[in-house]
């Protein structure tokens, strides 16, 4: 449950859209940097239409309807699969996943549970257990909250922290709609351990719902800058690029496709 990678693209039409409404959402993306390669594959689907809020990779903060996903990673020595399902009962939630890694000397595995609640349609509760199958195993309490502002636009929070507090993170987004069919967003988040505390922040412009850019930064140094563009309601690509000025030659340039239907 860490952090992530992406380089640039551009241009595209405009035009105003309607809300566009999908089921599941599918990410093909390969991440090459001075360290080797990573080929992602994931996958969630919802029981109910998830619609947007004008941007086509917008659909809200809060996750509040049954969903399946899984995901499947490869690098040159590592090889990474999951699967997780959230089943909502009226206001009421359970969760479960498990994850399986394999590298060349050793493999292993983690089953998770959770339970949650729903208070009213902002504020979500959920509380989830860790078997790992090396280590102790471990919670993470995790509370969302949504602050609805005009129109669609809004701003949410996320805080989690272990059972032990040895780890607590707080996670900000904002989002607003603009004049002509414009959007931006922003996200800012800090994670504090009992070694160190760190951040990482990221701005997209949304020139129309369909093609966005965004710049991006964090407490390691690492600067990123990158753009999307969908090409009909259900198909997309991005390229991105990272550079950590600590170290000029550590960079990553990641591509992806996206499917949503």
């Amino acid at each position: 449950m860490k952090f992530k990678i992406l380089a640039a693209l551009v241009l595209a039409s405009s035009s105003t859209m309607a809300a566009e409404s999908y089921r599941s959402f599918s990410n093909l993306s390969y991440a090459d940097n001075d360290y080797g390669d990573i080929t992602l594959i994931n996958t969630r689907y919802y029981l109910a239409d998830q619609e947007t809020l004008g941007p086509l990779d917008e659909t809200g903060y809060l996750d509040t309807d049954t969903n399946f996903g899984g995901y499947f990673s490869t690098t040159d020595n590592v090889d990474n699969v999951g699967v997780d399902a959230e089943v909502f009962f009226g206001r009421f939630l359970v969760g479960a996943g498990y994850d399986y890694s394999d590298t060349d000397f050793s493999d292993s595995d983690t089953f998770s549970a959770s339970v949650g609640y729903l208070m009213g349609d902002n504020i979500k509760f959920k509380v989830t257990g860790y078997d790992p199958e090396y280590g102790d195993s471990y919670f993470i309490f995790q509370a969302q909250y949504v602050h609805k502002l005009e129109g669609v636009d809004y701003l949410g929070f996320t805080f989690s922290t272990d059972d032990d507090t040895d780890l607590v993170s707080l996670s900000s987004y904002y989002f607003a709609a603009l004049q002509n069919s414009q959007y931006v967003k922003a996200q800012l988040d800090m994670v504090d351990t009992d070694y160190d505390t760190y951040w990482s922040a990221r701005g997209d412009f949304y020139f129309n719902a369909m093609t966005s850019v965004y710049l991006g930064a964090d407490d390691n140094d690492n600067y990123t800058a990158g753009a999307q563009h969908y090409f009909t309601r259900n198909w997309a690509v991005a390229a991105e690029y990272v550079n950590n000025t600590d170290d000029s030659d550590a960079s990553t340039i990641q591509a992806r496709l996206t499917a949503q239907f």
